[in-house]
């Protein structure tokens, strides 16, 4: 997201008009700010909402960035997904884009975050008409952003979903992929595929007769080739 699309999204509008003076403070103290790019509505423009997303340096945890109003604390991981300490969760942010900003007044630079959804929301959630195309995979425009997109969209394996995320953020993390085992590497990315795929079918009751409007339109196929290049990368 390059700096004339942040100019159409809401929270960033809001940030840099409605709060100037969290905006300000952001420039002079922050060291991420980050910009949900969806799932923002009219009823988020708040103040508590836009210090929960602009976040210091944590003092006592090196790697760690606390929330202005101290009631988030965040890591990055991997530079694509943002890790929730506090509150404890399991929800994890996926990054869609960054920029590296150097304030000349300031002598100062922070990074923003574009990132999927808010860490929270103070509106109710608001469920969209489904399209069929919203319950498909499509190969011709298939990468890892639309697969995440895709696979995030199917609610009922949500869980499931977070589970794989944090499994394959602990494969990077403790797993050291030498030339004479990556043949072991592969087979452990491809037992958590395996894996992945027979418990979201079982789930979204795919190979059944008993099936919700967007399990009629998914299937095992799309399921399979969204996890297999979300895995990959």
């Amino acid at each position: 997201m390059n700096p004339p699309e942040l100019d159409h999204c809401l929270f960033y509008n809001w940030l840099t008009n409605d709060f100037a003076d969290l905006y300000s403070k952001a420039q002079t103290v922050c060291s991420l700010v980050l910009v949900p790019s969806s799932n923002v509505t009219k009823h988020d423009c708040n103040r508590e909402f836009i210090e929960s997303h602009l976040f210091r340096s944590s003092a006592l945890f090196k790697g760690k960035h606390t929330s202005l109003n101290q009631k988030y604390e965040i890591s990055i991981e991997d530079n694509r997904t943002i890790y929730i300490h506090k509150p404890v969760t399991d929800k994890l942010i996926k990054i869609l884009d960054q920029e590296n900003v150097f304030d000349s007044l300031t002598h100062r630079s922070y990074i923003l975050l574009i990132i999927d959804r808010p860490l929270n929301s103070t509106s109710s959630f608001i469920p969209l008409i489904p399209t069929k195309s919203a319950f498909k995979f499509q190969p011709t425009t298939a990468n890892y952003e639309t697969a995440f997109i895709f696979l995030d969209s199917l609610r009922p394996i949500e869980d499931l979903f977070t589970k794989l995320r944090t499994s394959l953020l602990l494969f990077a993390e403790t797993y050291v992929i030498l030339p004479n085992f990556i043949d072991d590497a592969v087979d452990k990315l491809k037992h958590l595929w395996i894996t992945f795929v027979n418990e979201a079918c079982q789930i979204l009751n795919i190979d059944s007769s008993r099936k919700q409007h967007y399990e009629q339109l998914t299937t095992r196929q799309d399921i399979e080739l969204a996890s297999e290049i979300f895995i990959t990368g």
